[in-house]
């Protein structure tokens, strides 16, 4: 009836304890509650110091939210780094909440472990009973929505069950159904907005843009859908249609544009994305050279030896990277001279008040000047109006995209775009080009 490494009582302990407490009646004003307790960034432990490392973690875990219960309450370790409290004697939202702020407290403070000083977070789902439910595997069941609420609200906090939170899970599951068929079913879209030479005013290629269409006309952004399929392991397949089709589209470009395509951080943790581009590459013919990959500099934040093998396998096929939404994450100067870039795109939201603002102004001059500094070849994106296109221009800004310039459009639409030949920044703009 008790876990092993902890000495706490185990999950069937809990259940034996669960069940009497749900047998003496809880009533609305002396609820039974429960707190479904996940730890936020323990596995970089195991993973970096080992599994010995990470039992003196959980040990010490136990310990400390021992401490803040009641002498009728329950702690249980359910496996791995979940845990379960059983708090009697809590009337109000208010004395729950300071309950889950003395488990926070504690789990916060720093852990000695391996000569190293770790810390660590907290999610917490709150579910009660009798209002929340009143069976075992329906609290269970609660508590487990509402920390998985906890996560996906950014972690390190507390979420109380509410029953809007089953019916968003069960929109969902029924979302991650339908994604994970819409290969099969032909329903994924690829859209194109071109990106143009800001010293020649020509087209050079193009940025290959996601989009779900489940049903005609809906056309889903990836906004919508990407995070659960980075969550639930769909972006795999999706990412190879989109390269598959990417390139197969540019076949018929010409020769020398190349196509963008975005690739998620989450492919990186496989290890075998260069072997996935080398044989797209092979499969539709395109050269090396006119595919470039999107990659987020947030990507190299977690083991980023093993992100620099993945990058220098990708330059060893011949394939461009450039660093997408420069400026919006934690990318530094190292950074740059670390990855094997090739280009950099700054985030669209430095084009928000340039060029008037001279703090906007000095930053876009800046990057750009940064970027040059490592050869960089560097792109400007959200171009909204001729004022900013004329100034990055004028501050030799390499490359440019936007609204202002074209906007997204569907593959058909845009082979017909370079059927017409209106590949000229000035046939969009009417500057010369």
């Amino acid at each position: 009836q008790h876990d092993v490494l902890t000495g706490l009582p185990n999950r069937h302990r809990m259940n034996e304890f669960l069940s009497g407490k749900l047998q003496a009646q809880p009533t609305v004003a002396q609820p039974l509650v429960m707190l479904s307790v996940d730890l936020d960034h323990f596995k970089p432990i195991n993973d970096l110091y080992g599994h010995a490392a990470g039992d003196q973690v959980l040990n010490q875990v136990s310990q400390r939210l021992s401490l803040c219960l009641g002498a009728e309450d329950l702690l249980s370790r359910q496996g791995g780094d979940e845990f379960i409290l059983l708090l009697s004697g809590l009337s109000t939202p208010e004395e729950i909440e300071a309950r889950c702020e003395c488990l926070m407290d504690e789990i916060r403070k720093p852990f000695h472990v391996a000569d190293q000083l770790m810390h660590i977070g907290a999610s917490i789902g709150i579910a009660r009973a009798p209002q929340d439910a009143f069976q075992p595997e329906d609290l269970l069941r609660m508590a487990d929505i509402a920390l998985y609420q906890s996560k996906n609200l950014g972690r390190n906090r507390w979420v109380f069950y509410s029953p809007e939170m089953s019916e968003q899970l069960v929109q969902r599951r029924e979302m991650e159904r339908a994604l994970s068929q819409a290969v099969v079913r032909n329903e994924l879209r690829l859209f194109y907005q071109p990106r143009y030479s800001l010293h020649s005013g020509r087209m050079d290629g193009a940025e290959a843009l996601l989009r779900w269409q489940p049903s005609p006309p809906a056309l889903v952004m990836p906004d919508s859908f990407i995070p659960l399929a980075e969550e639930t392991g769909l972006i795999i397949p999706i990412s190879d249609w989109v390269l598959q089709r990417a390139c197969r589209d540019a076949l018929s470009w010409p020769k020398n544009f190349y196509v963008s395509v975005n690739i998620s951080p989450v492919e990186f943790c496989r290890g075998d994305l260069a072997e996935r581009v080398a044989a797209v590459l092979q499969m539709t013919g395109l050269p090396a050279e006119r595919l470039e990959l999107e990659i987020t500099e947030n990507v190299t934040l977690e083991k980023p030896d093993k992100v620099l093998l993945i990058m220098q396998r990708l330059k060893a096929i011949g394939v461009r990277l450039t660093v997408d939404d420069f400026g919006s994450g934690y990318a530094s100067l190292g950074y740059l001279k670390t990855f094997p870039f090739d280009g950099l795109k700054m985030d669209r939201s430095y084009m928000k008040d340039f060029p008037h603002s001279q703090q906007a102004h000095s930053i876009v001059n800046g990057i750009i000047g940064l970027g040059k500094a490592f050869s960089l070849l560097i792109t400007a994106e959200g171009i909204e109006n001729a004022e900013q296109f004329a100034e990055l221009q004028a501050i030799a800004c390499d490359e440019g995209q936007g609204y202002y310039l074209g906007r997204p459009i569907p593959a058909a639409d845009f082979a017909r775009l370079l059927e017409r030949g209106t590949t000229q920044a000035s046939d969009k703009t009417g500057q010369p080009g």
